[in-house]
């Protein structure tokens, strides 16, 4: 059986821009950042990040739904994170894959979050 799922694999984070409401972006991290995204055909996934001197990861179920990856979160550093739906626009472009977030950063992770900024993060695909 083939793989019918665009998402399924590993993916490797090349970057993460945050666009603030008013147009204005800025690299939270840098190029001080590192990580991986897997999703399994079988509907499960997992990230983990190493950005500066922070650690995160999370995993649980997910699903699609047009430009949409929904990530349903059963296990987290952060346990606030814990049975939240992380919702994701996803847009694919080559090797790549872009992964927008749909609510503003967490503050634990970025300075003065608001509504209206958004969290892209690139993923290039792991051979």
């Amino acid at each position: 059986m083939g793989i019918t799922n665009p998402l399924t694999g590993n993916w490797r984070l090349v970057s993460w821009e945050v666009k603030k409401a008013d147009g204005r972006s800025y690299l939270p991290f840098g190029q001080d950042l590192d990580g991986y995204i897997g999703y399994a055909e079988h509907g499960s996934m997992s990230v983990f990040m190493r950005l500066q001197r922070k650690f995160i990861f999370y995993s649980g179920k997910y699903d699609t739904q047009g430009d949409k990856v929904t990530h349903h979160v059963t296990i987290a550093s952060s346990h606030s994170n814990e049975g939240r739906d992380l919702v994701r626009t996803v847009r694919f472009e080559g090797n790549t894959i872009s992964l927008t977030t749909i609510e503003p950063p967490p503050r634990t992770l970025v300075e003065n979050p608001e509504p209206g900024d958004t969290s892209r993060l690139v993923w290039e695909r792991v051979p």
